[in-house]
């Protein structure tokens, strides 16, 4: 054993090794609603490649480092050809162009997924309000000629180089935009039998109308999104009539696809709305008939609605949800107040037994449909980031809801609830106070100052409509099954009355009540997340209360004797805080450092990675278009 050497383990060891290769949070998003949307509609953002980035130069390092990283590097390949990428793009279809009929490139074995950005050499593809569009006028000379000569290569070049070098792709994601060579793209992939998950995001409303997609078929994962070019774009006849002609389509390739089990469709504006009151429809014709959908398992609505509309039959929804019985998972976004509702009382009146739910409304009836037993709940989240409350029920009707949520579902589904993340920093009914008030119980609100005051100071009831959820009073740590946990801590106790500063030790305070128990009583609890409010020091979470709820995550210790698996992360704000024993409490007198747990941020950053950051910054945008960097690639001339 003296002479072995990381080399000698086995392929499937090293690939396994280089995928655990550390890479830093993304920061371009943070976890709201809004924001959610740009990151899982695939944009390529800087976090895309910084693993990649990590991994690069290790292929040079030994002939074993590269074939376990190979697999990796080139699971998933993006095109993107924006003008200022003219020598790498070329260098990529040079790449797909030159046929080793012995051996292939590294592409032809392992490239499983493409995703198409950007086609177009004068658009940019990071989203903004207002589309990114580099318009010809704005452009230099040289700028123009290189937009020109990518333009000719797309044309010229790319369907042939696809056809060679991606033999064996199984997804596609693609950014339809005016001017793409629709036709012969779609004739390309659509004849490629390994394909099975297609997702097409329509960048501008006028690219769908003769979009064929009924070419496709034998699909498993079929997603369409609605983008546009401009903040508001109005939804009119044109728009309506050209969804239903695609949605036509639609329904022929999810009866060519038999075994098609996730079907999401969304629109990126719901609210534009036009002078003659059109929202973005799911069209009525559509009911998705029980021999098309007999194993379709997750749908997803993002800004689609069809009530309101006297057109459309009050039984869609009933209709619909009883010709899908196979569904296990749902995710509704961005609907209307009165969607929601009617999905939910659809969903409660059928036989569908749904066990993931994602959803950004509360109504009673959700409430009412995953309170009953028979319901396989495992996950459940809310991102109650729009939702104030619903009308109808008023203030103490929707905190009724909230604490339904933390008592009855909760209760009911503690045997097999996995999953649960309730995100809401702007409605206070839905946080948790960790500490209990010191008066009587006897009276719900309004809740006792829950921590010491120095001197004279009295903080002033919480209003009614403002009272938080007590961590104790929840059926939370019945869950016994809980794997991942997200929720707002209350912190509105750790402020003076006036709300100008902190209560010394009151943010460490509720820190530790918070995660003690659920590291103590909840075994297989292994992700916690820790939300945000939104509502302090007057409307903002101040610096001062984000850095002393980092240090009360840091600062926290537990003892191996309390927590027999040392596996347990907390996330919050854009770090993740990762539970380690050992040499990290070496410098505790208090307990035996070898039995002590302890968080370390596994997500800090040196100084020397912060300047480079900096660095970055500063950098012309186009550094930020690149995969890889201009030395990267001359080093390593077959990474892409």
């Amino acid at each position: 054993m003296a002479n072995a050497k990381i080399t000698d383990l086995a392929f499937e060891l090293l690939h396994l090794i280089m995928l655990l290769v550390p890479h830093k949070t993304p920061k371009s998003y943070s976890y709201t609603t809004s924001r959610l949307t740009v990151k899982d509609k695939g944009y390529h953002l800087r976090e895309d490649y910084s693993q990649l980035r990590n991994l690069a130069p290790l292929r040079t390092t030994c002939r074993a480092f590269d074939a376990a990283i190979q697999p990796i590097l080139f699971s998933e390949l993006t095109l993107d050809c924006l003008y200022t990428r003219l020598d790498i793009v070329d260098h990529q279809l040079s790449c797909f162009e030159a046929r080793d009929t012995s051996v292939g490139g590294p592409w032809n074995h392992y490239t499983r997924k493409l995703r198409i950005v950007n086609l177009d050499p004068w658009y940019d593809r990071k989203p903004s309000r207002s589309g990114v569009q580099h318009w010809e006028e704005d452009l230099s000379r040289e700028q123009h000629e290189r937009a020109e000569e990518m333009k000719v290569m797309v044309l010229e070049r790319l369907l042939a180089a696809l056809r060679n070098g991606l033999p064996k792709l199984e997804s596609l994601r693609w950014f339809v935009r005016l001017g793409d060579p629709v036709e012969e793209l779609v004739a390309h992939f659509s004849q490629l039998p390994s394909l099975r998950s297609l997702e097409l995001f329509f960048w501008n409303d006028k690219v769908f109308s003769d979009f064929p997609l009924d070419a496709f078929s034998n699909l498993t994962k079929l997603e369409l999104f609605f983008l546009n070019d401009k903040v508001r774009v109005k939804i009119d006849n044109p728009w309506v009539d050209n969804t239903r002609t695609l949605f036509q389509r639609l329904q022929k390739v999810i009866e060519a696809s038999p075994s098609l089990e996730s079907l999401r469709l969304g629109k990126r504006f719901r609210n534009d709305r036009s002078e003659l009151g059109y929202w973005p429809m799911f069209p009525s014709d559509l009911l998705l008939s029980p021999s098309a959908a007999r194993n379709l398992r997750h749908l997803a609505l993002r800004g689609f609605d069809l009530v309101g509309n006297h057109a459309i039959p009050t039984s869609f929804y009933p209709t619909l949800f009883s010709h899908l019985t196979p569904l296990t998972s749902v995710d509704f976004m961005a609907s209307g107040c009165e969607t929601e509702p009617a999905i939910w009382r659809a969903l409660l009146d059928s036989n569908v037994l749904l066990t993931s739910i994602r959803t950004d409304y509360v109504n009673d009836n959700l409430i009412s449909y995953i309170s009953q037993p028979k319901i396989p709940l495992e996950s459940l989240t809310l991102h109650l980031e729009r939702f104030t409350f619903d009308d109808e029920l008023g203030w103490e009707g929707n905190m009724v809801l909230a604490r339904r949520i933390y008592v009855e579902v909760l209760e009911v589904h503690r045997g097999r609830l996995r999953c649960l993340n309730i995100q809401a920093s702007r409605q206070s009914f839905w946080w948790i106070e960790c500490l209990n008030p010191s008066q009587s119980q006897a009276a719900p609100a309004p809740l006792a100052p829950p921590v010491e005051l120095d001197g004279s100071e009295e903080l002033e009831p919480f209003e009614p409509r403002d009272t938080p959820v007590l961590l104790e009073e929840t059926s939370l740590f019945r869950c016994q099954q809980l794997r991942s946990l997200g929720v707002v801590i209350d912190l509105r106790r750790a402020l003076t009355v006036q709300g100008l500063s902190l209560i010394p030790g009151a943010i460490e305070k509720r820190v530790t009540a918070f995660l003690k128990p659920l590291l103590t009583q909840m075994p297989w609890l292994d992700t916690v997340t820790i939300h945000s409010p939104e509502r302090l020091a007057y409307g903002t979470f101040s610096d001062e209360a984000q850095e002393r709820t980092r240090a009360a995550i840091q600062d926290f210790i537990v003892t191996e004797k309390d927590r027999v698996d040392g596996h347990f992360d907390v996330i919050f704000e854009e770090s993740r805080y990762e539970l380690r024993r050992g040499a990290e409490c070496a410098n505790d007198e208090s307990e035996n450092p070898a039995l002590q747990l302890r968080f370390v941020d596994i997500n800090a950053e040196s100084d020397e990675e912060v300047w480079e950051e900096e660095e970055d910054e500063e950098e012309v945008d186009e550094e930020d278009r690149e995969a890889f960097n201009v030395q990267a690639m001359d080093e390593l001339p077959n990474l892409f």
